[in-house]
């Protein structure tokens, strides 16, 4: 029971500690919602690529055309 309370008494100390350092930068939405479409945008990118049987160098070519998707759906 000790070996609980000094946890939970090390975590609180440390929360309090660390209450106006940036652990993590800040998120909202906006990067939240950035980052999915980011993610599907790879995500479609690497599909094109592997249905034009993944030849060499097209990375960008594959990335606008997953943007241009994106934007159509």
């Amino acid at each position: 029971m000790k070996a609980i309370k000094k946890r939970k008494d090390f975590y609180e100390s440390t929360k309090r500690a660390h209450a106006d350092t940036q652990w993590a930068p800040k998120t909202s939405a906006k990067n939240i919602d950035e980052e999915l479409l980011r993610r599907k945008i790879l995500e479609r990118a690497y599909f094109i690529w592997e249905e034009k049987g993944r030849p060499g160098n097209t990375a960008l070519e594959d990335w606008f055309q997953a943007e241009k998707e994106m934007i159509i759906e």
